[in-house]
């Protein structure tokens, strides 16, 4: 009915707060959570939960605990070909060569389209940080911080599905018919 009113919640980095009002009845998705209203024609409300991630997401996120693993993997490398078998040269660094080019270059491509964007952040500094250890000829600096980056990644990965289980666990008992008093 013309006049009717309904919000839609969302959680997200400015936490829960109210995503989107409507007096037609249009539907929108935004945020994490979308709620239909019930009309006083009896029809059944609707609850519809954020739909899983594209696959490029999956795919950026795959990368993501590659990377961690691979630059931790070329760091204890790195140190047990220096110090245990006391490697020099080429071979010594090749370990991390590997892990600032493998795993460095996608994050400072995701980096530069942020810049482009006009987001700056602390992710800047540690990609520019990236280029220059990677210039001076420091490839383990270079790797330690492309683990801490894509490391710290993972982690907001990690968080955001286990926030994103408990909304869905949430909505799940939210109740499917509402009666207008």
């Amino acid at each position: 009915m013309p006049g009717e009113m309904w919000k839609l919640w969302k959680c997200g980095a400015g936490g829960l707060g109210p995503a989107f009002s409507d007096t037609n009845g249009n539907r929108s998705i935004h945020g994490f959570i979308f709620v239909s209203w019930v009309s006083n024609q009896g029809m059944d409300g609707e609850t519809t939960v954020r739909a899983e991630g594209s696959s490029a997401e999956k795919l950026r996120h795959i990368w993501r605990n590659t990377t961690v693993v691979l630059s931790l993997a070329a760091i204890i490398l790195y140190l047990l070909l220096r110090y245990v078998f006391h490697q020099t040269g080429t071979p010594l660094s090749l370990p991390l060569w590997v892990a600032v080019a493998v795993g460095g270059v996608p994050l400072l491509y995701d980096l530069v389209r942020e810049v482009i964007r006009k987001n700056f952040g602390s992710d800047f500094l540690a990609g520019l940080s990236i280029v220059t250890a990677a210039i001076m000829g420091e490839f383990l600096v270079a790797t330690i911080i492309v683990l801490m980056l894509s490391g710290g990644q993972a982690l907001e990965d990690i968080a955001t599905r286990r926030a994103s289980s408990v909304l869905n666990a949430l909505a799940r008992r939210m109740p499917s018919l509402a009666h207008r008093v």
